[in-house]
């Protein structure tokens, strides 16, 4: 449950001007977290560092767990995916917990659906990156013929279908009796992967099955447009794999086959394969967890609510990063430097600040601190614009290219493709990276004491009970300096209640909407 606090005095009748919060965007730049981790500490009668310790082996045990923070829309739409043919793209930025969505939902379907999942991470045959062999591998480390899956059935049908599928005639006319065990041993070690693959779609569907494959860390086994699998036998492998992919969905509509991947490049490396000249194949974007979610797992782990709420504003729904987060402001109280923290620093950033002041990629990286996302001018079959060199160079580390058809589950991120001209645009990798867009952003632009002062309209809000606010009077002009605007939002953003939380957030609903 998210800790709910009453309005202090402060904020119990509010009237807040906008736009000099909107200055500095939503991030409360006079929130402090080590300061406030040392409040709570004193008042528990503990360290900070005790009371980091707890929160960070809370937060470790939570994700040793099987839980899985919501995002119930997307698992639905997986599941879904999964009980038709069809190929499919599951794509995201890094440590959402992909993998862990992936084998709950593997878990949940049971012995009863014939399901392949293997992870090229740790590939069943260790150092392969060859994907169909993998599979292979997989069936006859988890099934034999005396462990067949309770989907091969031992009808007469399943002798049967199974003969067929391995290609033996002669298995139909054996006797019922250790049959199935026969045909389905054949299954398991027919001499090439590819065929294996053949022959158990084969079986699954003479069987009235949708047989589903998934590949995680699907990188490993295809080019993913970072220049990892460029050897000619991993090219190969991987060109046979997807041959063999699209085969069993797009035209014979006989399986389910989902490549996950937590690298928005993917697609890149899988286009040099060919993979864009084939239509009809879904795109699926990992989303991160809800806020309100999100939230209640940070206050779980010991997080007080206001500090729970700045991690969220800094890092999002990303339940590892904001793990790290804790763990780096651990390590920085023992060192007795917590005060140098920087949640910008958590995760490496490398290459960011060249591409904030390189002109092909800056326009891109403006559209999504402003709005999350950009829109991609579109160029000919034999030659990229401008503006899509520059995606797929920021999609190698920092974001990803969708298009119209793709399954994304980002709510704040409406009206992406409301001009009928827009194919494709480009999204940030996660909100931190976002964040982290806006920071590089802004430490490239001038000094703001060589700033002019700078006029904007205000219109002011007022909250009664913490939560909702009303207008209040009319817009007026203001004319101040950057810093003034600083000196004067600063007071709006101090404390822990709700209240305020609720003004950074609709902040940053406006911020994106007006470019602040």
């Amino acid at each position: 449950m998210v800790c709910k606090r009453s309005a202090s005095a402060r904020c119990g009748r509010l009237a807040v001007t906008f736009p000099l919060l909107l200055l500095f965007g939503f991030h409360c730049v006079t929130f402090n977290i080590p300061k406030r981790m040392r409040e709570v500490a004193r008042a528990k009668g503990i360290s900070a560092i005790e009371c980091l310790q707890g929160v960070s082996a809370a937060a470790e045990a939570y994700r040793k767990s099987d839980q899985i923070a919501g995002r119930t829309d997307f698992i639905e739409a997986l599941q879904q995916a999964m009980q038709e043919s069809g190929l499919h793209l599951l794509i995201g930025g890094k440590s959402l917990g992909k993998t862990k969505i992936l084998r709950k939902v593997v878990e949940a379907v049971g012995n009863e659906t014939p399901l392949l999942y293997i992870n090229m991470r740790l590939p069943p045959k260790p150092e392969s990156t060859d994907a169909l062999e993998c599979l292979q591998v997989k069936a006859q480390q988890t099934w034999s013929a005396k462990n067949a899956p309770a989907w091969v059935g031992r009808s007469a049908k399943v002798i049967i279908a199974l003969a067929q599928a391995v290609g033996k005639e002669s298995l139909k006319k054996g006797a019922a009796e250790g049959a199935v065990e026969l045909a389905f041993a054949e299954l398991l070690n027919m001499p090439e992967p590819q065929e294996f693959l053949s022959a158990f779609v084969d079986a699954a569907v003479a069987m009235n099955k949708i047989p589903t494959i998934i590949i995680d860390e699907a990188n490993g086994a295809f080019p993913n447009g970072n220049g990892n699998g460029e050897s000619s036998s991993n090219r190969e492998a991987a060109s046979r794999a997807l041959a063999t992919f699209v085969a069993i969905t797009k035209e014979k509509c006989q399986a389910c086959v989902i490549l996950a991947a937590s690298d928005y490049a993917f697609p890149y490396g899988l286009a040099k394969l060919g993979f864009n000249k084939y239509d009809g194949l879904g795109t699926i974007v990992i989303p991160e967890v809800e806020m309100e979610l999100m939230l209640a797992v940070l206050t779980e782990w010991g997080l007080p609510g206001d500090v729970a709420e700045e991690f969220y504003m800094n890092f999002g729904g990303n339940i590892y990063l904001c793990h790290q987060a804790v763990k780096t402001l651990l390590k920085q109280f023992k060192l007795g430097a917590e005060d140098s923290f920087d949640p910008f620093s958590v995760r490496g950033t490398e290459g960011l600040a060249g591409l904030a002041k390189d002109p092909l990629t800056r326009e891109h990286l403006e559209n999504l601190a402003r709005q999350g996302w950009s829109p991609i001018e579109e160029g000919s079959a034999e030659e990229e614009t401008e503006s899509q060199k520059g995606a797929r160079i920021i999609a190698k580390n920092f974001g990803g290219v969708i298009n119209r058809e793709t399954a994304t589950f980002l709510e704040d991120l409406n009206g992406m493709f409301s001009n009928r001209n827009t194919k494709q645009v480009l999204i940030p990798g996660t909100s931190y990276l976002r964040n982290c867009i806006k920071v590089e952003l802004q430490a490239c632009e001038p000094s703001s004491a060589s700033q002019p002062p700078t006029a904007v309209w205000v219109r002011q809000l007022r909250s009664l009970d913490g939560k909702d606010f009303e207008i209040v009077g009319n817009a007026f002009k203001i004319t101040a300096s950057v810093s003034d605007a600083h000196a004067s939002a600063a007071p709006l953003c101090e404390g822990s209640t709700s209240a305020c939380f609720a003004i950074r957030n609709a902040a940053a609903r406006f911020a994106r909407m007006s470019g602040g």
